[in-house]
């Protein structure tokens, strides 16, 4: 298999990979990572189950340029959860300033 056949990996903390199954569409990661377009594979870190996906949108912005919405397609009930919960999984205070990738997906059956 060729560098540009392998399916990329995402991995999830329990937690998240629940909340995939729950209508979570998107993913914010800190900048870094590189993501694109094209299958996935999300991954339960703790479990190693596995979701076959497709990254349909990567979107690079501030993290104080994220509003409501994306932090619900993210599974959470607020701005200031979704920074708690990349404060816990990066243990880094995250600033308005910092660059995260909004990565989207839908999950195949």
């Amino acid at each position: 298999m060729s560098e540009k056949e392998k399916i990329s990996q995402i991995d999830f903390s329990e937690s998240n990979f629940k909340s995939l199954k729950q209508g979570k569409k998107t993913t914010v990661r800190l900048d870094g990572e590189e993501f694109n377009l094209g299958s996935t594979l999300l991954v339960n870190v703790s479990s190693k189950d596995v979701i076959k996906a497709e990254i349909t949108e990567v979107r690079k912005v501030r993290f104080g340029d994220l509003g409501l919405s994306d932090a619900v397609a993210d599974g959470f009930n607020s701005v200031s959860e979704l920074r708690k919960e990349l404060e816990k999984c990066y243990q880094k205070l995250i600033s308005d300033y910092d660059v995260v990738n909004v990565v989207r997906f839908n999950l195949m059956d």
